[in-house]
């Protein structure tokens, strides 16, 4: 498993919010499908995604790494597109 679905369930465990099986299982689903998205994130994207998980700004993070605010948060837009669910309409 991921170290970051590691780290969601120790939160979820530590709330209170695994008492109900059938939104666990669904929890779980959706966070193993996140996951196995991340593989698809570039070496900036991973940067930019570690920064802001950590609460560190995107001007903190041009700054960090010479790069333009909005390169930052282009990188970010593209990290919410990749990681997004990718829902199918069943018809």
């Amino acid at each position: 498993m991921h170290i970051f679905a590691v780290a969601v369930q120790e939160r979820l465990v530590s709330s209170g919010e695994l008492a109900d099986p059938v939104a666990t299982l669904l929890g779980r689903e959706r966070l193993d499908a996140i996951c196995a998205r991340l593989s698809s994130l570039t070496a900036k994207e991973r940067i930019v995604l570690a920064g802001v998980l950590n609460d560190t700004s995107h001007r903190a993070l041009a700054a960090e790494h010479g790069w333009s605010r909005k390169a930052v948060t282009l990188a970010m837009r593209r990290v919410r597109h990749k990681l997004a669910e990718q829902e199918t309409l069943a018809a």
